[in-house]
Parts: C-alpha cells; sequence; structure tokens
C-alpha cells in the first residue's frame, strides 16, 4: 500500500511538472524570438538660418537599428505662420522603392499648428524593408515669416506615428519606434538696403512726348505751338513678391479649397493691396491685414474651385505710388481631377502591415508531450502490477 501511495505521487508530480515546463520555454522562447524596437526618426536640414520668402527642404531620417521596417505612418507638425508647405510637399525617397498608402494630408490645422500625415509601405515585396538608415521622405517648405518673436520655430512630430517590422525577431504589431527627433528652425527678416544701396536705387523712368512739327513751329504759344509737359511712368524695382505658396496644390475631384500665402517685400514704400488671380476666372483683392499697409507682407487668403481643371493662379502687390510688382514671379499651379499621377492599385491595409511569420516552438511542445504521455504509461502500468 506503500509502494502505490509514494508512485501515486511520483505521478502526480510529473504531470504537474510537464505543463509548467512547457510554460516556462514558452515564455523564455517568446523572449529569445522578440527584438526590442530600436528605430529612431528625426528631422534635420542644411538651411537651419532662413529669410523670410526662402524656400528650403526638411528631411525626415530613419535609422531602423536591428528591425526591418516594412511600413512607416508620419504625422508631422509645424507653426503656419512660420511656416508653409510649398511645391511637391512631401515626397517618399524614391530610392527606396515605397508605395505611398495613405496621404498625403496637409489640411489637419488646430489653431496654428498644422500636421503632414502620411503613410509609407513596402507593399509585397520584403526585399524593401528599410533595414539601414536612409532618408525616408523629403518635404517642401516656405519661410512665411520671421521668428524674431519666438527666437526659432519647430518642426514636430504629432501624435499615432507608427513603424512596423517584419524581422522574424520582431512583434509583428508591436510599434518600433523608440525615439522621435525634432527641428528647430530660425527665420529672419528680409534685409534691408544701407543706405549706400539706398542711393543707388534707380530713379523712376521718365517718358518725354515728342512735339510734332505744329506744336515746335512758332517758337512757342505766340507763334501758333504748344509747349509740351513730360510725362512720368510710376515704377518701383523694390516692390517684390518673393512667393505664392498653397497648403496643398492638387486633390481627385472638385470642389476643392486651397489656402494661399502670399509673402512680399517693399524697402522704398508700403505694400496697400495685394490681387490674387486664382486662374479660374475669378480674382480678389486683399487690402488689410497680413501686414498690408507696411513694408513686408504674410497674407494668407482661401479660394475654392467648383470645377476640375489646371488652374495657374498669380498674385499682384501694389504700393502707395501705384506701382506693381511682377505678375510672372509669384504663380502656383493647382491640379484638380485630372493629370493626376497614375499610381498602381494601393494595397488595402487591413489588419496589421507585412509581417514574418514567425514559427515558434512547436517541435519543443511535441517532443515533451511525447516524454509525458511515456512517462504517464510507463508509471500506470508500475501501479496496476503492483
Amino acid at each position: 500500500m506503500k509502494t502505490k501511495l509514494i508512485l501515486i505521487g511520483f505521478l502526480v508530480l510529473v504531470l504537474l511538472a510537464i505543463p509548467l515546463t512547457i510554460f516556462i520555454l514558452q515564455q523564455q522562447t517568446q523572449t529569445a524570438q522578440h527584438a526590442a524596437p530600436s528605430t529612431n526618426i528625426s528631422l534635420s536640414t542644411t538651411q537651419q538660418q532662413l529669410t523670410v520668402g526662402q524656400n528650403f527642404q526638411v528631411n525626415v531620417n530613419i535609422d531602423p537599428g536591428s528591425n526591418q521596417i516594412s511600413f512607416v505612418k508620419l504625422n508631422i507638425s509645424y507653426d503656419k505662420t512660420k511656416i508653409a508647405t510649398a511645391g511637391a510637399g512631401i515626397t517618399p525617397n524614391q530610392s527606396l522603392n515605397l508605395q505611398t498608402l495613405e496621404g498625403p494630408t496637409y489640411t489637419n490645422c488646430s489653431g496654428n499648428t498644422c500636421y503632414i500625415s502620411v503613410a509609407y509601405g513596402i507593399a509585397a515585396n520584403k526585399a524593401n524593408a528599410i533595414s539601414s538608415a536612409d532618408t525616408l521622405a523629403t518635404i517642401n517648405f516656405t519661410a512665411v515669416a520671421s521668428t524674431t518673436d519666438t527666437g526659432s520655430t519647430t518642426v514636430g512630430f504629432g501624435n499615432g506615428n507608427q513603424a512596423y517590422s517584419l524581422a522574424p525577431t520582431d512583434q509583428p504589431t508591436q510599434n518600433a519606434i523608440v525615439n522621435t527627433q525634432s527641428l528647430q528652425l530660425t527665420i529672419n527678416d528680409v534685409a534691408s538696403p544701407t543706405p549706400a544701396e539706398a542711393t543707388d536705387t534707380p530713379t523712376p523712368a521718365t517718358v518725354t512726348d515728342t512735339p510734332t512739327p505744329e506744336q515746335t513751329s512758332g517758337g512757342g504759344t505766340n507763334g501758333g505751338g504748344e509747349n509740351t509737359t513730360p510725362t512720368t511712368v510710376a515704377s518701383n524695382s523694390s516692390l517684390l513678391c518673393n512667393s505664392l505658396t498653397a497648403d496643398n496644390t492638387s486633390s481627385p475631384s472638385a470642389p476643392f479649397t486651397v489656402n494661399f500665402t502670399v509673402i512680399g517685400s517693399d524697402t522704398t514704400s508700403n505694400v496697400n493691396q495685394v490681387t490674387l488671380n486664382f486662374g479660374d476666372g475669378s480674382t480678389q483683392d486683399l487690402t488689410s491685414g497680413g501686414g498690408i499697409g507696411t513694408g513686408s507682407i504674410n497674407a494668407q487668403i482661401s479660394h475654392t474651385y467648383p470645377n476640375t481643371g489646371i488652374f495657374t493662379s498669380s498674385a499682384i502687390l501694389t504700393d502707395d505710388t501705384g506701382a506693381t510688382s511682377d505678375s510672372s514671379s509669384c504663380t502656383q499651379v493647382i491640379t484638380i481631377g485630372t493629370n493626376q499621377p497614375t499610381n498602381s492599385p494601393t494595397p488595402t491595409l487591413s489588419g496589421t502591415p507585412l509581417t514574418a511569420m514567425n514559427t515558434g516552438p512547436g517541435s519543443t511542445f511535441l517532443i515533451l508531450g511525447g516524454i509525458g504521455s511515456i512517462i504517464t504509461i510507463i508509471g500506470a502500468a508500475i501501479l496496476f502490477g503492483l
């Protein structure tokens, strides 16, 4: 009887030890297979000292560390009172062979802070996974106002930035980003000419009407002719429209609302009017706000395009002498519902992005299960044989 009790206790211990051993091995295997997130995303530019009206680029850099990045979602923030997107906006690094899966969108703003949102992926090609440090994308900006009041302006990251890795040692649904680094920019006012430079400013052109023979004959009014007065045409070489930018320049459909920003300066007079020609047959004059009435303007205006087409918008500045800026110096092309880039079908994001299959410790469980079964059978045979 004593021997049977000992065997029964032995079998109970074996049956308890098998699942406990499996659990411990499973935890150890998961710890070994799931590498820690190690991806860093940062912003950089070679033009940290800027001037109002200057176009510049900001690079979005990615360093995956030990990860192999297959999907990245960005939410980049900036102060719209200091800088604005320009030209092509944000564009991916073509050498990485990434597909644009979402966006980009530029119209999400809260107060003075606006966000650029976009998602890139490698689709079904695992060979395109990002496994070394590189430039992920480039953002085109223009400086719209100086930072003398704030010291600098920040291009940073909002909420929702994500990166997923397909490395076999990474968890497929874990955000691989461990750190983001923002960028500080300093924007200076447009330099005013020095007194020496001011003396070199061309004087207004003078156009003199050529007297007709009848006006010159007789030598003056008593001779039957007329004395003519020279006619002066107003001109101002210091009146400049520096840039016309838009928060977005293309849309697949109409109606489409575009927010324009006009930057200009006049070092000898004041700008008292900005005329916007939107290219669709409509124009609008701005006579207040945005620095109008001073020598430096940064004016914003919105326009909704009701129809599709390609429209070339332009801005003309008028100063208090009646002089106007060159109409060709500030233009922007808006494309709506036509000549849009033709992309291959965008993969639908369902569930998690592309990840590698984890093999798991299945063979270990089978071996342990077999050993446990053999021990159980042997123990039962000994028990009933006694």
